[in-house]
């Protein structure tokens, strides 16, 4: 796996990097579009995006309907 470290030293994988520019292109989105773009299972990108939320990239916004959308933090 490619590891990256960001200006902040945090170590980031090329999935992780696809998946921040995937979500910073397309503002809100949810676990299961991104699973299409990049090939995964759902639950693995959710494992991904909840690593990236730890960090401080990632962060995320329950609705009402029980749906969860996940946005780029800036």
């Amino acid at each position: 796996m490619i590891e990256a470290k960001t200006e902040t030293g945090l170590d980031i994988g090329a999935i992780q990097w696809e998946l921040i520019y995937h979500i910073d292109k397309r503002g809100k989105v949810k676990a299961a579009e991104l699973a299409e773009l990049v090939g995964l299972t759902i639950p693995s990108i959710r494992y991904r995006l909840f690593q990236l939320m730890a960090k401080g990239i990632v962060g995320q916004k329950k609705t009402r309907n029980h749906r969860v959308w996940f946005f780029a933090k800036k």
